[in-house]
């Protein structure tokens, strides 16, 4: 195998470098291949067998416009095989033909191409010609004519009898504005709130305050965080209408499925409640936190590009209540805050990013 490489080397180096001239060039042959190999036995294919008789001849002489044709058989002898190379001679002058026996497919092949190039290489015509059928039909290269013809000033001047001073250069300058550079924005929007709330139900009484809410905007998702501040104006506690109010503040985390202008949101809310009641008597349970679960909806209008408008309606349930006792020793509480809390609310939007 590895003088056979070296072989291939050898020619694809001789067919890729310009050779010198020769006084006498040796005379180049042609065939057509018919190689019939035996299939699964790791033979090369015809057109590898073509470039292994390139590498022994130095040249390319598998041909389809060649008269001479090269046939190989192979054919399985017990544990090798045999290879039948015949070449008929066409103008019917009998053929050449040798059998050659190896192991291995391709080293068979190998051994064939010697063979060829053995036979009708350049050595085996020293002092002679190959026949005429044998020799590779001569290439013509046609290409296109070089004119090399400049004309002169006098002529295009008479062919083009255009003045020089009617050219003027030509300013063109566009009205249209120049695009605006792209800015790298943020996937999301961030906005304010600011406004009024009511608490219908959870407290002694109606209770009034505002919230504030700061939130992230993405296309359908958004997520805000609330705090929010109710006092029950009207003096009355419970059944008994105590004197005294209500309070509580509250933060909130909102998670929603936004739509053009209504957002569907989830909540979780902790909440503080104090009770001021003004009476002398010692109280026993009235304040404390309280965490809550709900849901919530708003409505959004677009006023500006910075400024919108929101409205919002919520229910929250608390996992605790709170129980008012004026006297220790009494069984029936004064007040007890429900579980249940609703409110409404409205808010001015602050857009603070696009």
């Amino acid at each position: 195998m590895a003088y056979r490489a070296a072989a291939l080397a050898a020619a694809l180096l001789a067919l890729a470098l310009p050779r010198a001239a020769a006084a006498e060039p040796a005379p180049k042959i042609a065939f057509r291949l018919d190689l019939q190999a035996l299939p699964g036995r790791g033979c090369p294919t015809a057109e590898e067998f073509g470039l292994i008789l390139a590498a022994e001849f130095g040249y390319l002489l598998v041909r389809d416009d060649a008269r001479a044709t090269l046939r190989i058989e192979t054919h399985p002898n017990g544990n090798k095989l045999d290879a039948v190379i015949t070449v008929p001679d066409p103008e019917s002058n009998g053929e050449w033909r040798r059998v050659l026996t190896q192991g291995d497919c391709r080293e068979l092949l190998y051994d064939v191409a010697v063979l060829v190039s053995i036979a009708f290489g350049p050595r085996a015509w020293r002092g002679s010609e190959p026949p005429p059928w044998l020799v590779a039909p001569v290439d013509f290269e046609v290409g296109r004519p070089v004119l090399d013809f400049e004309p002169s000033s006098a002529i295009v001047k008479l062919l083009h009898p255009v003045e020089e001073e009617a050219y003027e250069p030509v300013v063109v300058v566009s009205k249209e504005p120049l695009p605006r550079p792209i800015e790298d924005k943020p996937p999301f929007k961030v906005e304010a709130a600011l406004g009024p709330a009511v608490m219908l139900h959870g407290l002694p009484g109606v209770a009034v305050g505002g919230n504030g809410l700061l939130g992230l905007r993405w296309r359908r998702f958004a997520v805000a965080a609330e705090l929010r501040g109710l006092i029950t104006p009207a003096s009355g506690i419970g059944d008994h209408e105590l004197p005294g109010r209500a309070s509580v503040w509250a933060a909130s985390a909102l998670p929603c499925y936004a739509f053009e202008h209504i957002d569907a949101c989830g909540a979780a809310t902790f909440s503080h409640l104090s009770i001021d009641v003004e009476s002398p008597l010692a109280l026993t349970q009235a304040d404390g936190f309280s965490v809550g679960f709900g849901a919530r909806i708003n409505g959004r209008v677009r006023l500006s590009e910075r400024l919108g408008l929101l409205g919002f309606f919520d229910l929250n349930v608390q996992s605790r209540t709170f129980v008012l006792k004026l006297d220790a020793s009494r069984t029936v509480a004064d007040w007890r805050s429900p579980l249940l809390r609703l409110a409404v609310g409205a808010a001015v939007v602050i857009h603070l990013s696009e």
